[in-house]
């Protein structure tokens, strides 16, 4: 049943078009990445680019291309078919998908933990809590892009990973350090456990 499920979900991913930016692409290695927000939300990292894609397509980092994706075997996202696109065309779905965020709810919390080795960490909400019984998952993409730092009282979007996990996504921090985002105090040792898990 969770195999089929996996094809179903590759299926519907290898049809459906993304627009991004070649970020990186490693001659001698052989590989490189694009990125693009679609992709970071649901899978929380940049899509991975062979070099076979990359001399196919004719682009240079920095280009604007569009593409299909796969799923490896460990499930990360890869790019596939990969052509030169628009900067129009990654606007306009950049816009899209802001309006998108945009009327979707936003939470507030408290960033309870990040790990710089690791890569990520945690954000306390009461909401999150009560709907999903965990805290949010916080993104090093998300942590750099805002300059959150643990401790720091934020507002972000929520959507969720292939596990139906509470992600966080467009955090920003907002000036109310003390304005009773949260109804419990942070436990150190929880804290510490969650890193664990």
């Amino acid at each position: 049943q969770q195999q089929r499920q996996l094809r179903q979900h590759q299926q519907q991913q290898h049809a459906r078009v993304y627009s991004g930016t070649i970020k990186s692409f490693n001659e001698d290695r052989g590989w490189g990445f694009i990125t693009c927000a679609e992709v970071e939300r649901e899978y929380t990292c940049d899509t991975f680019l062979t070099k076979p894609e990359f001399e196919k397509s004719g682009c240079r980092k920095g280009d604007v291309v569009q593409f299909n994706l796969c799923l490896d075997t460990q499930g990360r996202p890869q790019a596939q078919h990969v052509r030169a696109g628009t900067r129009g065309e990654l606007a306009t779905r950049a816009s899209s998908s802001h309006s998108c965020e945009l009327s979707q709810s936003s939470y507030k919390g408290k960033v309870k933990s990040y790990s710089q080795e690791k890569g990520f960490g945690f954000i306390a909400c009461q909401r999150i809590m009560e709907v999903y019984k965990c805290d949010a998952f916080l993104s090093r993409s998300e942590c750099d892009r805002s300059g959150c730092v643990t401790g720091d009282a934020v507002e972000f979007l929520v959507h969720r990973d292939r596990r139906g996990r509470p992600q966080a996504y467009n955090l920003r921090c907002v000036r109310e350090a003390n304005s009773g985002l949260l109804d419990d105090p942070l436990d150190e040792e929880d804290d510490r456990a969650s890193m664990d898990d």
